[in-house]
């Protein structure tokens, strides 16, 4: 966003400059002068339609470009989600069997397998992404 607005700055200076050189009938160096208007928006007009000539605006993927992962795999993205939620059920877990009044201690017993389980799968994840990350 920043780029596009220091660009577009940039732009108009340099339009501008070229027009008090060259401009028929002068130019006044104003921000809202039509003819630095007119110049600005032909600019404009051309880079969309270079734009849309080159395919800049279609709604298919240039060809050769990555879909996502292959079936059956993982992405970085979806492996790190899972592991903040399953992080997220720990912790749920454990401020349970911590809270007060504590639970009843088959409530306990049933929490603790589940707080292994949920360790056990976040660190075959975790196993999982540092495995992706040294390939």
């Amino acid at each position: 966003m920043t780029l596009s607005f220091v660009l577009s700055v940039v732009l108009t200076v340099l339009v501008g400059s070229l027009l008090t050189g060259f401009a028929p009938g002068g130019f006044s160096a104003a921000w809202s002068d039509p003819v630095l208007e007119s110049a600005l928006a032909a600019i404009a007009l051309v880079a969309f339609a270079v734009g849309a000539a080159t395919g800049a605006y279609s709604r298919r993927p240039p060809a050769g470009t990555p879909s996502g992962p292959e079936p059956g795999e993982t992405g970085a993205w979806e492996l790190t989600r899972s592991l903040d939620r399953l992080l997220r059920e720990e912790r749920r877990i454990e401020r349970r069997l911590r809270a007060d009044p504590p639970p009843e201690p088959g409530e306990a017993t049933v929490l603790r397998g589940k707080l292994e389980e949920t360790r056990g799968r976040r660190a075959v994840l975790e196993q999982e992404r540092e495995e992706a990350y040294a390939r």
